[in-house]
């Protein structure tokens, strides 16, 4: 956290005094309405706590392996593809600006994890392995945050922004038992549930006519943007059996789970 945030400040100051620089002096309101839309990549840390109870036996019989609290704890990433649309306003005092923004896009990260177990053998059972296969994917998100700035050249903007984010994430997760050449795959989780989250950010926009003085290009700008998301902790459940023609295999899945969120956009724009 402490290495990201000192690269989005010193990414976020150098490409905005490297294109103040270049551009010209022409002043460029940053007051008004404006919209855009932009992309990016976001890298989550997932925080998570997960068991799996169950049994393993022969269809119609008592006896069988047991499957006892085998899980995965501990930190997985997750990485993906994100963007979307924001519109806000804003408004300047000197060189201070302060604004209000509202966003809402997808993000296409996701993360997978898998981890093999030996069976505890129960009565008459033979030995056989597990597989716990859990998939956490972060999809719509929205959000809105207070614009707190410093307007450093005619055309160029540093910022930082504080506000809420909630993101929906859907967790699949799946045991799959081997015993004696015969494997049965059991579905225990396939859920979707919305995050509410902090989040804080660091930003530079830079208008771009005061970087293509010579072009028409009024009120449209550029920005680039890092904000750093800490959401709530959430919990699933899950059960299943699943039953061949000589094994059947029944278990439960509980996961507990907390996300943050490292995100990086360039979005274009236009202020009214």
């Amino acid at each position: 956290m402490n290495m990201t945030l000192k690269s989005a400040l010193l990414g976020s100051a150098s490409f905005a005094l490297m294109m103040a620089a270049t551009g010209s002096t022409q002043a460029q309101s940053f007051d008004g309405f404006y919209v855009g839309a932009q992309m990016g990549y976001s890298s989550f840390n997932v925080k998570t706590n997960e068991s799996s109870m169950g049994r393993l036996h022969s269809t119609g019989s008592a006896f069988g392996n047991r499957i006892g609290n085998i899980g995965q704890n501990g930190s997985r990433g997750m990485t993906g593809a994100t963007g979307g649309l924001f519109a806000g306003y804003g408004r300047t005092f000197g060189r201070f600006y302060v604004g209000g923004e509202l966003e809402g896009g997808y993000s296409g990260a996701s993360g997978r994890s898998s981890n093999r177990f030996s069976l505890v053998e129960g009565c008459g059972a033979v030995p056989s392995t597990a597989t716990l296969t859990t998939k956490i994917r972060a999809k719509e998100t929205y959000g809105g945050s207070l614009r707190l700035g410093y307007v450093i050249s005619p055309g160029a903007l540093l910022y930082s922004r504080f506000g809420f984010q909630r993101t929906r994430f859907h967790v699949r997760s799946s045991l799959s038992a081997a015993e004696g050449g015969v494997t049965v795959t059991n579905n225990m989780i396939n859920q979707s549930k919305s995050f509410n989250g902090f989040k804080f950010g660091l930003g530079a926009e830079l208008a771009l006519a005061s970087m293509f003085p010579t072009a028409n290009l009024g009120n449209s700008f550029v920005r680039l943007d890092w904000s750093h998301t800490w959401y709530q902790r959430k919990s699933f459940f899950g059960s299943g059996s699943t039953t061949t023609s000589s094994r059947e295999l029944t278990s439960s899945h509980s996961l507990e789970v907390k996300p943050t969120e490292n995100r990086f956009m360039l979005g274009i724009g236009i202020r009214f």
